[in-house]
């Protein structure tokens, strides 16, 4: 189970008195600095959504049209380098 933080749940705690203004101030930079890595890593990861999904999955309705048109049958033999 995840837990998410924000400022806003830290303030309360300090305010509260459950944490000091020295560990407030740790922790808003902890999560800021996380908060940036995160924003980072996400933006250079590959995304995969319906678009590309739909993609692939006309790539392959294609690639299928296309073998029950040929007959499912295997392609011809050429012996390239024989004739030379």
């Amino acid at each position: 189970m995840k837990i998410r933080f924000t400022i806003d749940d830290i303030a309360a705690a300090r305010d509260a008195g459950a944490i000091d203004a020295a560990s407030f101030e740790r922790l808003s930079q902890f999560l800021a600095s996380r908060r940036a890595a995160a924003a980072e890593a996400t933006s250079q990861t590959p995304r995969y959504d319906v678009v590309n999904l739909l993609w692939y999955a006309g790539a392959l309705i294609v690639l299928g049209a296309f073998q029950v048109w040929r007959g499912f049958r295997p392609p011809p033999r050429t012996d390239f380098y024989a004739a030379r």
